[in-house]
């Protein structure tokens, strides 16, 4: 679709595709303008590879699903995309990592596990890890890095083992989680505990 297209569909479909309620008024009304904004000056890659496919694939023999939201040829390069309403901020170069730093570390993980599902579509790794963090429209890339992978990929494998093995279905109350991302509150006997 052209862009007036897209900016029409994006604010016919917003309200049925944000499903989670919001606190108030005013944090909804800026992602709804953010994301506007975003539409409205986008560019789209040329000759896009993927465009929001999912996929099965297997670390360890324990099944993952993934949805890669975009992968394209750029100067040459293989660039595997997540769209990202978080403001993450790009790598601060310090030689001692900063919050910032070791919290792109953490959503980095995410790309590097689809490289594994990208690889096995395409028979390569993509060549740089880029977010777009369209609310502030700012785009953080990263050179893969076979050696991140490896640790990348040990680490979902161990932490897929922790949910298996695990027994103990406490709840894990969270105020924020509870209240507006989680699909089942109104049944949850923990949640509505809690609000009294």
């Amino acid at each position: 679709m052209d862009k007036d297209d897209a900016v029409e569909y994006y604010c016919r479909k917003f309200p049925d595709c944000t499903r989670c309620g919001v606190p108030n008024h005013n944090i909804s009304t800026s992602y709804f303008q953010s994301g506007l904004a975003y539409v409205k000056s986008m560019e789209l890659p040329p000759n896009p590879i993927v465009i929001e496919r999912r996929g099965s694939f297997e670390i360890d023999n324990k099944s993952f699903v993934g949805i890669i939201d975009c992968a394209y040829l750029e100067n040459g390069k293989m660039i595997l995309q997540d769209h990202k309403s978080h403001d993450l901020k790009p790598r601060s170069g310090r030689e001692k990592p900063t919050k910032s730093d070791i919290e792109l570390d953490r959503y980095l993980r995410q790309l590097y596990i689809y490289s594994a599902l990208f690889k096995d579509w395409t028979g390569a790794y993509p060549d740089v890890l880029r977010f777009n963090c369209y609310r502030t429209q700012t785009e953080i890339s990263e050179e893969f890095d076979p050696e991140v992978l490896k640790s990348v990929l040990n680490w979902a494998s161990l932490l897929a083992e922790r949910i298996i093995d695990n027994d103990d279905w406490s709840p894990n109350i969270d105020y924020w989680k509870c209240r507006y991302l989680c699909d089942v509150n109104q049944e949850c006997e923990y949640h509505q505990a809690n609000r009294r």
